[in-house]
């Protein structure tokens, strides 16, 4: 994903608005929505529960590095 879709994303996950995504992003609610009808068809799927289940459930959303830490 592109950074735009993936912050729109992490906004969805934590349960935002498309209007509310908007003004903390600065475009419009129609914006926001087109982006995320890209996410959902990129991803494979149709809702937002979906997409936040996918976000929470990625690595980096658990805080967990890739890096050794010995």
């Amino acid at each position: 994903m592109t950074p735009q879709q993936t912050r729109i994303a992490e906004l969805v996950a934590l349960g935002m608005t498309n209007r509310q995504i908007a003004e903390r992003l600065g475009c419009s609610p129609r914006t926001v929505g087109n982006t995320l009808s890209m996410i959902y068809a990129r991803l494979g799927i149709s809702t937002r529960a979906e997409l936040a289940v996918r976000m929470v459930s990625r690595p980096e959303a658990a805080g967990s590095d890739t890096e050794d830490e010995s």
